[in-house]
């Protein structure tokens, strides 16, 4: 069930090759454009990913040059390895994602900032059962004021 939501919400929402980002309750949160960008459904972009130093990974640095966390297997995950958003096919995350996804306002570019290093921390790949946190929080932190 929570594939074939996950796609029809995703073809709802998004232009071709944008994929809709959800919190742990299920709700669309943010949308990551073809640029590696993530926007908020304001039109805010807030992050970006990047390759990682680790393989397999990818980085997500806020657009105030803050490192905020890891992208792998279609789960974001913060500093503290709990996972904040995931796409809609990610594996072994079974929260029914909903299908009613906000309109999308004009994207607002951002301009990045120059980043500082990743850190040097090994990201393990959870298995099983997550710690969770707020994809809201984590998103707004990578905000440029």
């Amino acid at each position: 069930m929570l594939a074939w939501v996950g796609f029809a919400a995703g073809v709802q929402a998004q232009d071709e090759g944008e994929r809709t980002i959800f919190d742990k309750d299920g709700e669309a949160r943010a949308y990551l454009a073809k640029d590696n960008a993530i926007y908020l459904f304001t039109g805010e972009s807030v992050a970006y990913m990047t390759n990682s130093r680790q393989s397999g990974f990818k980085s997500i640095f806020g657009m105030n040059g803050e490192h905020m966390g890891w992208f792998v297997d279609g789960i974001f995950f913060n500093h503290q390895q709990k996972v904040v958003g995931f796409f809609d096919q990610a594996p072994n995350v079974s929260v029914q994602a909903s299908l009613i996804i906000p309109e999308k306002y004009p994207k607002q570019r951002g301009f990045r900032r120059m980043t500082r290093p990743e850190p040097l921390r090994i990201v393990n790949k959870p298995f099983g059962i997550y710690r969770w946190a707020s994809l809201e929080a984590f998103l707004r932190s990578g905000m440029r004021y």
